[in-house]
């Protein structure tokens, strides 16, 4: 038994969908995304009934480090946020 193979979503309603059709442990989420950017997607990962949108640790990838999407990132439900800064 290997170790499991990540799951892509070309956007954030195919993110959704994933989430819905399978338990994850983990989701790496883009902030930036067509269609449905990262913040909606979580709202309604977050608004799905049972554990699976409640329990799964949701972590946004995103290039800014602006105070303002780090608090938003929490307010729609994220556990963390992961940012690429140059110095």
């Amino acid at each position: 038994m290997g170790r499991p193979k990540p799951d892509y979503a070309e956007n954030g309603v195919i993110a959704v969908e994933k989430v819905v059709a399978k338990a994850y442990d983990i989701i790496l989420m883009d902030l930036q995304m067509p269609e449905m950017d990262g913040y909606e997607a979580t709202r309604m990962i977050r608004s799905m009934k049972g554990e699976a949108g409640h329990k799964v640790p949701i972590i946004a990838l995103t290039a800014s480090a602006m105070l303002d999407v780090k608090d938003r990132v929490f307010r729609v439900g994220m556990n963390d946020y992961l940012t690429a800064v140059q110095s």
